[in-house]
C-alpha cells in the first residue's frame, strides 16, 4: 500500500516539530506559536508587492494604522482551492467590515510565487486586499507551514464551491494566461495558513495541514469575536 510522504518545510525543524506534535483542540484553537527569538528573525525577512517594491514583514504586521494585523498564507498562485477561500473571505470579511471591528484590523495575502503574477491573480479572484510575494517561501519556512498535496479528510470545506475537475481547469488557464511566468506560481506542494497579529503580538496561528485545510470564515470570525472579548 502506498502511503503519503511526510509534511517538509525548507528547514528550521525545530518549528515543524512543535506544530506536527501538537494539534488545536478545536477549530478556533492556535497551533504553536513560533518562539520570540523566531519571530524576530521572521519579522525581518522581505515580501515584494506588485511592482516588487521590497517591505520587511514586520513593517506590515506593526503597521500603527490598525492593532489588528490578520495574514493569509496561500498555496501556490494559481491554487483555485485558494482563491475560493479568498472569495468567500472577501465576500464576509469585506475591508469595510474589518475596519469596523474592535480593534480595526486590516487583512493581507501572501503567496509564494512571483510577485509579477500578483495583479493578474488580483483580477482573477476580485481580491480587495493587499497582496504580497514571498517567492523565498522564507516565511512559510520559520512559520512551519508543511509542503504536501494531501486532499485532507472527511468532506469538501464550505469555502470551496467548485469541482476538483473546474478547480484544475482553471489552474491550467491561468497558466496560459500567465505566458513565460506559467512555472512561475510557487511551489505546487506548499501549504499556508492563517495568523493573527494584535498589537504587534502573534496570537493566533492556523497551519493547513492539507491542500483543502484553510480555517473556515466562520472559525476566523469565531477567533476575531474571541479576541474582541479579550482585548
Amino acid at each position: 500500500m502506498a502511503t503519503s510522504a511526510p509534511p517538509q518545510t525548507n528547514g528550521h525543524d525545530t518549528i515543524l516539530d512543535k506544530a506536527q506534535s501538537s494539534s488545536p483542540s478545536s477549530s478556533t484553537a492556535s497551533d504553536p506559536l513560533p518562539t520570540a527569538a523566531e519571530l524576530e528573525e521572521l519579522y525581518q525577512l522581505p515580501v515584494l508587492d506588485k511592482d516588487k517594491t521590497s517591505t520587511s514583514f514586520g513593517t506590515l504586521i506593526k503597521d500603527p494604522s490598525h492593532a489588528r494585523h490578520i495574514v493569509v498564507f496561500i498555496r501556490h498562485f494559481f491554487c483555485g482551492n485558494c482563491q475560493q477561500y479568498l472569495q468567500a473571505l472577501s465576500a464576509t470579511l469585506t475591508p469595510q467590515k474589518l475596519a469596523s471591528l474592535s480593534p480595526p484590523t486590516r487583512l493581507i495575502v501572501i503567496g509564494c510565487g512571483d510577485p509579477a503574477i500578483i495583479r493578474q491573480y488580483a483580477r482573477e479572484t476580485d481580491c480587495p486586499f493587499e497582496i504580497y510575494a514571498d517567492a523565498s517561501r522564507a516565511l512559510y519556512d520559520r512559520l512551519g507551514f508543511v509542503s504536501n498535496l494531501d486532499r485532507g479528510q472527511g468532506g469538501k470545506p464550505a469555502y470551496m464551491t467548485k469541482s476538483a475537475l473546474a478547480n484544475l481547469v482553471g489552474s491550467v488557464r491561468q497558466g496560459v494566461q500567465a505566458g513565460s511566468l506559467a512555472l512561475s506560481g510557487g511551489k505546487v506542494g506548499q501549504n499556508g495558513g492563517e495568523a493573527v497579529w494584535a498589537r504587534g503580538e502573534l496570537v493566533f496561528l492556523h497551519r493547513m495541514r492539507a491542500t483543502t485545510d484553510h480555517l473556515e470564515v466562520k472559525d476566523l470570525e469565531a477567533v476575531l469575536d474571541g479576541q474582541e472579548q479579550e482585548m
